[in-house]
């Protein structure tokens, strides 16, 4: 498995932590590969597919909006949906059973907000590609939002930006072992879908 995006791909122990919980999902060695980096956006992505497509996963997850987002220094909408478009198809070209799931991530606040007022719009984007390109989704941005409303942000969220560890495994990392434990098993003692 791939796991391609930003710092909040990049950041903490999830990798390994889904890894071990899909392992006993299908009883079978699981590793996850990251290839991420801290400000980087889908351009970045597009540029690592040789490495990424190299390492030969079945299941890559894809996660840039909430850098390509940034009015600063991230890209438009457009350039954005051209970008995921190519990783989509040259994934696919290089192994047409490869399961590709493009991630929304979770809301931003404070000054990191600021440079992002159009976030929504991209997460948006990612449920369109995912139609239209008949790839899937894992759609954290509504799970995130439900979290937040329930709990103190600044305690999930302390930088505005990247959750907590501990608030990633409890909101996110259950959501996304469910969805990939859909695809790769039946449920079972090792693969509760109850979560």
């Amino acid at each position: 498995m791939a796991a391609v995006g930003t710092s909040l791909t990049q950041r903490g122990s999830w990798a390994e932590t889904l890894a071990r919980s899909m392992a006993s999902c299908v009883e079978a060695a699981v590793t996850v590969e990251r290839f991420a980096a801290a400000g980087r956006g889908s351009d970045w992505g597009v540029a690592q597919l040789d490495r990424i497509i190299s390492a030969r996963p079945t299941i890559v997850l894809v996660e840039f909006a909430i850098n390509d987002a940034d009015v600063l220094d991230g890209v438009s909408l457009s350039t954005s949906r051209k970008n995921h478009e190519e990783i989509v198809d040259r994934l696919r070209a290089a192994d047409p059973a490869i399961a590709v799931f493009l991630v929304t991530t979770n809301p931003v606040h404070g000054p990191r907000g600021w440079v992002r007022p159009y976030l929504t719009e991209y997460y948006r984007l990612y449920r369109d590609i995912a139609q239209t390109k008949a790839v899937g989704l894992i759609d954290l941005y509504p799970v995130w939002r439900t979290a937040l409303a329930a709990d103190d942000r600044d305690r999930l969220i302390p930088d505005g930006l990247h959750p907590t560890e501990a608030a990633f495994t409890r909101v996110a990392l259950p959501v996304i072992r469910d969805r990939l434990s859909r695809l790769l098993a039946a449920p079972s003692a090792g693969c509760s879908h109850s979560h």
